[in-house]
């Protein structure tokens, strides 16, 4: 329509609520800026307008503008109903592995009596060895499946038998459903530099509704919170935006630096001792951390941190000490003269 209108090829508009046309004031504005400029009509169920007319582009801006704070409104009373349901813990929300809604919308454990026998041994498995990984290394070294359900397309409500991998299992312990708590509001949509939504998860303390003891669960609420407290301290071992932050004891010049050179990731210190001294290894086990695999490579420390070292005294010679100096003095007379 505004191609159209833009080209001259559209000697009116007609329409009912024609405000309608565009959800927001840009969009509605943007049309009758150019309505204006090829003298084109607009007509509703009120009348007739020329958007060149002062007047009636006055009055055609103001529809726009009472158009979307309708909008707005009926957005708002939709958002207050479903906050509403949720903090009844009525909210029909998409239900992790394990559960299912009954024909009263209660939720139950699933009744397959594999699906949660596997399930149950996940969280057996995880009391036991106290790290996702671990739980990971020994789901796939007893060649274990674990189920998925698909939501949506070809086949949904199928379930799928499969390896799990690490983010699985992270977000299956992460799930305050598993013991038997409402909540909504972990995530909110928000917007990225390239202006596409993604899903941010928010803490605990924003989340909108946390009803505890909600339905029969797997695990207790107790055993959940102990849960998240052993990842957290885990956190450091396994996450990658965490790791290399913090330069750990050791000999390791390069501790959280080395990226692998196959397959990018960041390779872990390993020391083991060689003639009474501990000499650093740099191993890649990415893949042995997230999917229970073999390690990619090793090299050993001690030739790589002495050629690092060669070039960090060659960089940082008297010379180059001058001339960052240097620079350092004009920053600063340049941020006095600012």
């Amino acid at each position: 329509l505004v191609s159209e209108v833009a080209m001259g090829h559209a000697g009116i508009v007609l329409g009912l609520e024609v405000s309608r046309l565009a959800r927001n004031n840009a969009d509605w504005h943007r049309l009758l800026e150019l309505a204006a400029m090829s003298r084109t009509l607009i007509m509703d169920e009120d009348g007739i307008y020329d958007a060149a007319s002062f007047n009636d582009r006055m009055l055609l801006g103001l529809k726009g503008t009472m158009s979307e704070a309708e909008l707005h409104i009926l957005k708002s009373r939709l958002q207050g109903g479903i906050l509403n349901k949720a903090r009844r813990g009525e909210l029909e929300l998409p239900l992790p592995i394990g559960f299912v809604y009954t024909p009263d919308t209660r939720v139950v454990l699933d009744p397959d009596r594999q699906i949660q026998d596997t399930v149950r041994m996940l969280f057996d498995t995880f009391r036991e060895a106290g790290s996702a990984c671990a739980v990971v290394r020994r789901l796939r070294s007893e060649k274990i499946l674990f189920p998925r359900r698909i939501r949506r397309g070809i086949g949904k409500g199928d379930v799928l038998w499969s390896e799990i991998d690490h983010s699985r299992l992270l977000q299956i312990l992460h799930n305050p459903r598993y013991a038997g708590a409402f909540a909504y509001g972990r995530t909110r949509t928000v917007y990225n530099a390239k202006l596409k939504s993604v899903q941010q998860k928010m803490p605990r303390s924003d989340w909108q509704v946390l009803i505890p003891q909600a339905h029969e669960g797997y695990i207790s609420w107790d055993e959940f919170e102990r849960n998240q407290s052993s990842l957290e301290q885990n956190a450091v071992g396994f996450s990658p935006g965490l790791r290399g932050r913090m330069p750990r004891q050791g000999s390791g010049l390069l501790q959280g630096r080395v990226l692998c050179g196959r397959c990018g990731a960041r390779m872990r210190v390993h020391y083991e001792r060689f003639e009474d001294k501990l000499r650093p290894y740099y191993v890649c086990n990415e893949a042995v951390v997230r999917h229970a695999g073999k390690t990619c490579q090793w090299a050993r420390g001690p030739a790589i941190d002495e050629a690092v070292s060669a070039l960090l005294l060659e960089a940082m010679a008297p010379t180059a000490i001058e001339v960052a100096l240097a620079v350092q003095q004009e920053i600063s007379q340049r941020v006095e003269q600012a």
